[in-house]
């Protein structure tokens, strides 16, 4: 521990003449004949010393005091929590014995290291339950949220107790083979196939338009067995008041096959079905002999033209994500070509456009007859597109074309941005965009900001507005979003987060503007049980204006007749409420309100699904947790052998304390034994006094 200031010796000479001099002022004058030898020299060290001390405090010096200290490895310890672990051939000696097996691995360390316990399934938890009732797995998740959180601790070792089973995610071991310690993995479930038959993937639309045929492609599975199994195929349809089967027929299974059936949309509005195989004498798992699908019906199709100065890759990328879904009918045309019928498109997509004085009258009378618009490209006039609207103002910097990143805006309400995207948003390329000053007009709402470099602005990148007399207006500030969908579809083997973004991005265009004075909504029709729904509301008094203090009330039922009361909270952009988790099933819900006397009322339904992931497949995969532990210079056993690992992990030269020095720094004057003493010198000074009569 030292002392450092400006001028040391300087500030410690003037302490000690000033300690001196109080000391001096008061006492030289005494005589010692009528008091105790000792008592005037004490007297005068109390005062000097705290006078001296306190004067150093007034020069501002700072300690610098220097710590060491050993800190023992980590030990991190991640435990499959999913249904898969349980519902093998092992699963009844998992739940007796593995509690007392841990117990006595995790004591092996007690004392030597810091041990952190997690869960892991649908996501990883802080804890150990043992419930084993996760839906799904993705074996890649605790890895990377390992990594994240314990980034700086010592990390000494990683041990793994799971059945290898994912369903969920990427395979697990680029984000193990990261790690810079060893990975031990403790092998549970069964590696023997079993005879089995079972539902695999699905391929259907989710939405298709009234009487119109819709394929459904199954993969169907047979394993085991030895010999072709003949057994029979059921689709059903799940209604309210019964089941009702639309197919029925004989297969022969062998090996993996793949099965395409057609069926018909025949009414509005979403329908719920099952794909049902039935079981064979033998079988041990009869949950993955069926599975369930969705399917939206819907009865009218909106129009959209994708408008543009000329042929570009982003509309190519905004076609691959729309294109999939029947209610949308896409058209192309270009400023060269003959001019279209813009009378019959519900939304027009403007694509560099406008870049004429031409164009901006088509556009300004569209605007006029109520079209929602979807501005975007790098190269817009924005002279022109300032004109035209007051939502977005822009003024051109430079000719300059500048690389902007993406950064989630805060307060966006327009709708739910994809949960998907948003990880993957710092590591999307860069949109070429140009040089602008922004001025935010009436009603914009920004989703997306501009990341310049390093530098986060406030710069509209990916913007709204529904404020006009009828159409809705939207904004991309920039070009090259192809890249974004190739990016995505790298790292999550499938552009689904972009194609989400693009499909609400024109949702959100073409619903049209509504009048009601109550309107609540959530995003979509769907739900997975483990998904939150979020709903959001506005309330309008007879003047169109907001209403901020309304109590809505939320009521949904569900159809076996289970009813669930919740209340829409005001936020910043009208009302909001997130449900956390409902059961699988239909739900109805209603909203209601009122404004003095009058009641204003909204309502809906919503479906939610649960897909028992961990039932589909019950064979143990050790051969994914064997790579990670070689890859990672682990070992591998069978969790009955756990003590095993104990002297491998020991003798790793990862699994080792270190010393650790640390160097802090404070003003003197936050020291506080420093200021106990000159309250002791102080207090003992006048006591002193006191006693002995010195006034």
């Amino acid at each position: 521990m030292r002392l450092i200031a400006e001028y040391p010796w300087l500030m410690i000479s003037a302490a000690f003449f000033i300690g001196a001099a109080f000391a001096l002022v008061r006492y030289w004058k005494i005589s010692s004949k009528d008091y105790p030898r000792w008592l005037i020299p004490v007297l005068a060290i109390c005062r000097g010393l705290a006078a001296f001390l306190l004067a150093l405090l007034l020069f501002s010096p700072w300690i610098i005091r220097k710590t060491e200290q050993v800190k023992p490895p980590l030990l991190i310890f991640l435990q499959d929590n999913s249904g898969s672990m349980v519902q093998s051939s092992e699963g009844p000696r998992i739940k007796k014995d593995w509690p007392e097996v841990r117990k006595n691995f995790i004591n092996d360390f007690k004392g030597d290291a810091q041990i952190r316990l997690h869960d892991f399934s649908d996501r990883i938890k802080d804890s150990l339950s043992g419930s084993y009732n996760g839906k799904s797995t993705a074996l890649d998740e605790p890895f990377s949220e390992v990594l994240e959180r314990y980034a700086d601790a010592n990390l000494g070792a990683l041990v793994i107790m799971s059945d290898g089973i994912y369903n969920r995610g990427s395979h697990p071991l680029m984000e193990a083979s990261k790690f810079r310690v060893p990975v031990y993995a403790l092998l549970a479930g069964d590696t023997t196939p079993s005879s089995d038959l079972a539902v695999g993937a699905l391929r259907n639309n989710e939405v298709v338009f009234i009487g119109n045929q819709f394929s459904v492609e199954m993969g169907l599975k047979e394993e085991g067995f030895g010999s072709p199994v003949a057994t029979s195929l059921r689709i059903e349809e799940i209604k309210t008041e019964g089941n009702k089967t639309i197919l029925k027929e004989q297969v022969k299974l062998s090996g993996y096959s793949k099965l395409v059936k057609n069926l018909t949309a025949e009414s509005k509005g979403l329908h719920h079905y099952r794909i049902v195989l039935d079981g064979i004498k033998g079988e041990r798992n009869l949950k993955n002999n069926q599975r369930d699908f969705y399917v939206e019906v819907v009865d009218t199709k909106s129009k959209i033209l994708m408008w543009a100065q000329s042929p570009h890759p982003d509309l190519a990328a905004i076609r691959q994500a729309l294109i999939n879904n029947p209610q949308y009918e896409i058209e192309t045309a270009f400023s060269y070509s003959d001019r279209p019928d813009f009378n019959k498109y519900s939304l027009i997509i403007a694509h560099n456009i406008p870049a004429s004085q031409e164009q901006r009258a088509i556009l300004q009378a569209l605007l006029a007859e109520g079209k929602s618009i979807w501005f975007m490209g790098a190269r817009t006039n924005f002279s022109l597109l300032n004109g035209l609207q007051g939502a977005f103002k822009a003024l051109f910097n430079s000719s300059a074309i500048q690389y902007v990143n993406a950064q989630e805006a805060v307060g966006f309400t327009l709708f739910g941005m994809p949960a998907s995207l948003q990880p993957l948003l710092q590591d999307l390329p860069p949109l070429e965009a140009p040089d602008l000053s922004y001025s935010r007009g009436n009603g914009l709402e920004i989703a997306l900001k501009q990341l310049i470099g390093q530098v986060a602005t406030p710069y509209p990148l990916w913007s709204f507005s529904a404020s006009t007399s009828n159409g809705r207006l939207g904004f991309i500030t920039g070009e090259g979003i192809w890249r974004w969908r190739m990016s995505v579809n790298e790292k999550n083997n499938s552009p689904e987060a972009f194609d989400e973004l693009i499909r609400k991005s024109v949702q959100f265009l073409l619903v049209r503007e509504d009048k009601r004075p109550l309107r609540v909504w959530h995003d979509k029709n769907l739900y997975e049980s483990t998904e939150g729904i979020q709903f959001s509301g506005r309330l309008l008094n007879k003047s169109l204006e907001p209403v901020r203090d309304a109590d809505i009330r939320l009521e949904v039922k569900s159809k076996t007749g289970v009813r669930y009361q919740f209340r829409l909270l005001p936020d910043n952009q009208g009302y909001s409420l997130d449900i956390v988790v409902l059961p699988q099933g239909s739900y109805q819900w209603n909203a209601s309100t009122s404004i003095g006397k009058e009641v204003f009322k909204s309502e809906g339904n919503f479906e939610v699904k649960e897909t028992d992931w961990e039932g589909l497949e019950i064979t143990a995969r050790h051969d994914v947790l064997r790579q990670i532990a070689q890859a990672t210079g682990g070992k591998a056993v069978h969790w009955t052998q756990a003590e095993n690992l104990v002297d491998s992990i020991r003798q790793s030269e990862m699994f080792k304390p270190v010393y650790v020095s640390e160097t802090n720094s404070n003003p003197l004057s936050h020291w506080w034994p420093l200021l106990v003493l000159i309250g002791f010198l102080l207090s003992s000074e006048w006591l002193l006094a006191r006693y002995y009569g010195l006034d």
